[in-house]
């Protein structure tokens, strides 16, 4: 399991080089949607 700082900076990565605090916040967002429904599957 990654810890938050290895999340954030795998999301930081694969940002465009225009993004904006906006599109870097939805994008972690999402992963913390994604991980919490993979969380109630199991």
């Amino acid at each position: 399991m990654q810890t938050i700082k290895q999340i954030i900076h795998d999301i930081a990565d694969h940002l465009p080089e225009q993004a904006t605090f906006d599109d870097a916040m939805h994008a972690l967002y999402i992963r913390q949607k994604l991980e919490k429904g993979l969380r109630d599957l199991d």
